[in-house]
């Protein structure tokens, strides 16, 4: 395997984030009373126009960080994400009038608005758990959405240009970096059993994941571009994935003695990619609905 030259003498400190999909309905006006009709369609056009707005399908991800749990090789069990956030939270937007909500009374409820809202709201919902929302990334339309951060959590700067290859993409930040982003699928089995519980006590945990499953898992992989080349990360990723494909994980030397979790197998990724190339960010996705991403912070 070739090697590449990699960055030296700064500490490189991962943070894993856990992203769970959701899907709700509503409706919203961007009008303000304060001002006159013609300058509201000016600033709105359409947006501004009928008694309940218009509505979307709106798609929101909602991000935790936190650590690992010891017993459960987690960092939050994803079912329990679904389960408050669908009955606690979004049962509070979904197919309502949002301007009616008072979290917009005062404040017009733009995309940007409303993924505040999201984060605020779910930042109070888990108060008390060892892990934290930090980010709400809000899909309006296909062509419209907004990103809010917890205080403290800083984004990847904004990027400013990206040029699509074959082999993948190359991005260009705004503080003058560039990164190449690869992706590559694997299809593969796994089971969540942790040697450390009881069968009893791991299909209470896991429930039906302790079965053998399969997932098409999906990886993208951001490299340092001015280390490695674009076409030179696109390979390295797939020599890497290679012996992954159609195997059970459990049975590979890597996993064994582990719960092979979602955040195990984006680790142990991590140090098999990162070994020999300038990794930065690594996201895997196991379903369209459950997602997974490690980054470094320097």
């Amino acid at each position: 395997m070739r090697h590449f030259k990699t960055n030296s003498g700064t500490p490189f400190v991962r943070r894993l984030a856990v992203s769970k999909r959701f899907e709700f309905s509503a409706s919203h006006r961007l009008y303000d009373s304060k001002w006159s009709r013609e300058k509201n369609e000016a600033l709105f056009g359409n947006d501004s126009r009928g008694p309940y707005g218009h509505g979307h399908n709106f798609v929101v991800f909602f991000s935790f960080e936190g650590p690992i749990d010891p017993v459960t090789g987690m960092v939050v069990e994803l079912s329990i994400i679904k389960q408050r956030i669908s009955t606690e939270l979004l049962v509070h937007y979904d197919h309502f009038y949002l301007n009616d909500l008072p979290q917009f009374r005062e404040t017009l409820p733009t995309v940007d608005a409303i993924a505040a809202a999201l984060l605020a709201d779910a930042i109070t919902l888990f108060s008390t758990t060892p892990y934290t929302p930090t980010s709400v990334h809000l899909i309006e339309t296909p062509t419209s959405s907004a990103t809010a951060y917890r205080d403290g959590v800083a984004p990847f700067p904004a990027v400013i240009r990206r040029d699509h290859h074959d082999e993948g993409t190359i991005e260009t930040r705004q503080d003058g970096r560039a990164f190449v982003e690869v992706h590559s699928p694997f299809t593969a089995t796994h089971r969540l059993i942790s040697p450390t519980l009881s069968i009893d006590e791991n299909r209470r945990c896991f429930g039906k994941c302790v079965r053998p499953h399969g997932h098409m898992f999906e990886v993208w992989a951001t490299f340092d571009n001015h280390v490695i080349t674009l076409e030179d990360a696109n390979a390295h990723l797939k020599t890497v994935l290679s012996p992954w494909n159609y195997v059970d994980l459990n049975e590979l030397e890597e996993f064994r003695d582990q719960l092979v979790s979602v955040e195990t197998i984006i680790h142990v990724l991590w140090d098999k990619l990162a070994a020999t190339a300038p990794l930065v960010r690594l996201r895997l996705l196991e379903t369209p609905n459950n997602r997974f991403s490690l980054r470094s912070s320097q």
